[in-house]
């Protein structure tokens, strides 16, 4: 036999008009129909208590009670119309089920039927469906009404739409069970910094459990800071409504010292007023890695240079040492032109020592460029009327390709005339002795501006891009290998990039990009905003 009661979803069969008693006909409550049997009682005015259920903020459904083609809906307020979307006249002598759907769970209902034929209230949670067709969760509560002799005349339905306040619960749960996962060490304390939330990791670090921390001052464990002034530090940031974020010592249970990482962030909510989130991770051994790490580096780089260095002086000063030899065992006995030959060696090798000291110097980075408006164009025209005599010199062509379009450049001239002077020395030597040798030199404007120097040469193989900006490092038989360390150094001193841009088996080029100077406002790009480089650079 198939239970009739209200949550199955079988078709709804129309009451007969007599069966679904007018509101107004109430006694004490909306919907509680009067017997002739009843004596007369006193009620409030229909309309009062209408005017009631049409401020309350929950759907209110009022219905009779036949339980067996029904129930029929007698009522509905205002928010319940709000909240489904259905009007009065299209839910009045329909039965709930007008709401239900394919996610309506019929096991929400179990049992329902047998309480409100027993007159007790019944509670759930389910599942409905606005007029529209979209779905949304509401906490439903049904309530027997009684006349003034006890007897349920109607059903008073209270649905409160609960869809925001389950995901909120539901990304509450998800929130807590990543923090509980986290592999850093979360806790919240409140704004005298006791402990309201540790996670594991947290109470793993301090070797206590919830029971233990719970309530206690995050001075007093072992993540803590061993300073009072970075307490002093954290609390300053916090009062400017700043996140502090550092590095701090301290130690761990056993009092072995330890390098911890830490974020404090301030958190407002609600009636809990101010609290602080406190993040900190162990990274002892991190810090120690990193130290090794960068000991070896410095170790090598220096050993790099030196023996660099050594090899580059050695090389002159090997000849000059050689030259004085024979010049003082057979001075009396060389002719005026050997001697003459002699002492032009020994200048020509003091000149390279010069040379390569006043490269040294200008590796030093203790000076920087002043930066300032570079007219690219204008800029280039100027570079090219310079260097094209030597270049053609050589039988190199030369060819620039720069409009007006590409504006200004934030740059310092000099550093700029000496990066350009570089790659184009680099060039010629590149493309010494090839037919129709080339290099060209363009300039484009698109987020940044980006300067171009390209060569029809063998070209660089992939295996020494990474090491062609290193100091010393040259495959020229004279060369001294700090031409392009010191051009990648003036290029970062003007907040720009350079780089190896590969053309296929031969030919090499060089991008420069540079900030565009604004000219509207006169200023330059903020110095964290450093140009990207240049697409397929290594």
């Amino acid at each position: 036999m198939t239970d009739p009661a209200w949550p199955t979803l079988e078709p709804v069969r129309s009451p007969p008009p007599s069966s679904t008693p007018p509101l107004t006909d109430s006694l004490s409550l909306p919907g509680a129909t009067a017997t002739p049997h009843d004596p007369p009682q006193p009620s409030a005015p229909p309309s009062l208590l209408i005017s009631a259920l049409d401020r309350v903020k929950e759907a209110v459904c009022i219905t009779d009670t036949d339980l067996q083609h029904g129930p029929h809906i007698v009522y509905v307020n205002a928010a319940f119309v709000r909240i489904t979307g259905y009007p009065p006249e299209e839910v009045l002598g329909r039965t709930p089920r007008v709401m239900q759907g394919p996610k309506t769970d019929p096991a929400a209902f179990a049992g329902m039927r047998a309480e409100l034929l027993a007159g007790r209230p019944y509670q759930t949670r389910v599942i409905n469906y606005r007029r529209d067709g979209s779905d949304f969760l509401v906490a439903l509560d049904i309530v027997p009404l009684r006349n003034a002799h006890g007897r349920v005349t109607n059903y008073l339905g209270l649905q409160r739409d609960i869809t925001e306040e389950r995901a909120a619960a539901l990304y509450g749960q998800l929130f807590r069970e990543a923090l509980d996962q986290a592999n850093d060490a979360v806790a919240i304390v409140d704004d005298v910094g006791c402990i309201k939330y540790a996670n594991p990791t947290f109470l793993t670090a301090c070797g206590r459990s919830m029971v233990e921390v719970f309530g206690v001052s995050i001075r007093d464990l072992t993540l803590a800071p061993r300073r009072a002034r970075t307490y002093r530090e954290i609390l300053r940031e916090l009062s400017l409504g700043n996140e502090w974020r550092g590095e701090y010592e301290t130690a761990d249970i056993r009092g072995e010292p330890r390098k911890i990482e830490a974020t404090v962030t301030r958190v407002a909510v609600g009636e809990l007023g101010a609290h602080f989130i406190v993040s900190v991770r162990d990274v002892t051994v991190q810090r120690r890695l990193e130290y090794i790490a960068d000991a070896q580096n410095l170790v090598e780089n220096v050993g790099y240079v030196f023996a660099s260095l050594r090899h580059e002086l050695g090389n002159p000063i090997n000849s000059i040492k050689t030259a004085l030899m024979m010049m003082r065992q057979c001075l009396w006995d060389l002719p005026p032109e050997r001697v003459e030959n002699y002492l032009d060696r020994l200048l020509q090798e003091v000149g390279r020592v010069e040379y390569l000291l006043r490269s040294l110097q200008s590796f030093d980075t203790s000076t920087r460029p002043t930066l300032e408006a570079v007219p690219i164009a204008p800029f280039l025209d100027g570079f090219a009327r310079m260097v094209r005599p030597d270049v053609e010199l050589r039988d190199v062509e030369l060819t620039v390709d720069a409009d007006a379009s590409v504006g200004s450049a934030t740059a310092e001239p000099r550093a700029l005339h000496q990066v350009m002077l570089n790659l184009v020395t680099n060039a010629i030597d590149a493309v010494a002795e090839r037919s129709g040798a080339r290099i060209h030199i363009s300039a484009h404007k698109r987020s940044h501006v980006v300067l171009r120097v390209t060569d029809n040469g063998p070209g660089i193989p992939p295996e020494r891009r990474a090491h062609v900006f290193r100091p010393f490092h040259t495959t020229k038989p004279r060369g001294t290998g700090l031409g392009l360390a010191i051009s990648r150094k003036l290029v970062t001193f003007m907040r720009g990039t350079i780089d190896i841009e590969s053309t296929g088996p031969e030919g090499t080029t060089f991008a420069i990009t540079l900030d565009p100077h604004e000219r509207d406002t006169g200023k330059t790009r903020a110095w964290t905003q450093m140009p990207p480089p240049p697409r397929g650079a290594t």
